[in-house]
Order: structure tokens, then sequence, then C-alpha cells
């Protein structure tokens, strides 16, 4: 059986510590259309390694030149999604 913590609980120092991280960064909310750009930027840090990922089609020769990372939106988030999940008992 699988052990799930209340919504509010703290996690552990070891539950921290293997959790994944993700970010996301975009320009931010347009002030004079409410618009919602999406994200170009992605972070996923994983074992205290992090890896930034560029998520805009104009971006993929600067995320060649930093040795980024580089992936559409939609791409990007299937992998998260597609990937089985392992759970702690």
């Amino acid at each position: 059986m699988t052990k799930h913590l209340h919504p509010n609980s703290p996690m552990t120092n070891t539950q921290a510590n293997r959790a994944i991280y993700l970010d996301f960064e975009s320009e931010g909310k347009k002030l004079a259309s409410g618009e919602q750009p999406p994200p170009v930027l992605g972070g996923v840090l994983v074992d205290g390694c992090y890896k930034p990922t560029l998520l805009h089609d104009d971006l993929k020769e600067v995320a060649s030149a930093l040795h980024w990372g580089y992936a559409m939106l939609n791409d990007y988030l299937h992998d998260f999604t597609s990937k089985p999940c392992a759970r702690n008992a």
C-alpha cells in the first residue's frame, strides 16, 4: 500500500533531496492585453543536477551555443508526462 502525505504536510529532508524540481520562466503577463506568453525557459533539478532547456524556436542557436537543451514546449512537457513514475512504498 502506498503511503500518501496529507497535502499540507511538510516534506522530510529525504523527500526534498529525492524530489524533482521543475521551473518555467516567461516574459510574464502583458499589462495591456492580459496575454500570458508561453515559457521560454524550462529547468529541471534532479539529484543536485540542474538542466536548463530553452523552449522557443528563436532560441535554438542560443541553446546550442550555451550547451543547453532545446525543445518545443509540447515536446518538453511530453517527456515528463510520458515517463513511468516510481512511487515510494
